[in-house]
């Protein structure tokens, strides 16, 4: 559940940033070239920092959950009827932000937490459920796209994926009760 979130997240991105681009800036394709590589580009320097910080602390949980939230919130704010162009797209460079940070991280936690061949099992199962995100996010938001001709509840669906992973992991990578470390 919790990558199946941010395979939707991050196929929503590649998908339908550019189109977003073309619906509120510029319907130029150079121009809407142009404008989609900055939030990968800030998405790159935030992996980068929010990975070596994670490593410097020791500590994945939080700086996941956090970075889901970002995404989650970025796409809310991304979704709100009438935001000028470049405020939506800071806002999708938020969200790819927190969803490719989230990606950056996402390998270290069910690596600490399954071993042996319960670890071979739960990575294929995880692979194979949250890759269908691969279709199932595309498709559905462009089904939502084409019935409400708008990419209001689309962007908040994508919300809603991060902002479950982000809570799922929280809940999966707790510390049972009476853990002292």
């Amino acid at each position: 559940m919790i990558y199946f979130g941010i395979v939707a997240g991050n196929y929503g991105i590649g998908f339908w940033l550019p189109q977003v681009i073309k619906e509120t800036i510029t319907n130029t394709p150079l121009a809407i070239g142009w404008l989609s590589i900055i939030p990968y580009t800030a998405a790159a320097i935030a992996m980068l920092t929010v990975g070596h910080h994670s490593d410097v602390k020791g500590e994945r949980r939080w700086h996941f959950a956090l970075s889901g939230m970002l995404g989650a919130a970025a796409f809310a704010a991304s979704s709100i009827p009438g935001i000028p162009g470049g405020v939506g797209l800071a806002a999708l460079t938020l969200a790819t932000m927190g969803i490719l940070c989230m990606n950056a991280l996402f390998w270290a936690l069910p690596t600490a937490i399954l071993s042996g061949s319960a670890a071979a099992a739960g990575i294929a199962w995880i692979n194979s459920v949250g890759n269908l995100a691969g279709y199932v996010s595309p498709f559905l938001v462009g089904m939502i796209r084409d019935r409400t001709h708008s990419m209001m509840l689309a962007l908040q669906a994508l919300c809603a994926g991060a902002l479950v992973s982000a809570l799922v992991s929280l809940y999966v990578t707790r510390r049972p009760a009476g853990h002292t470390t």
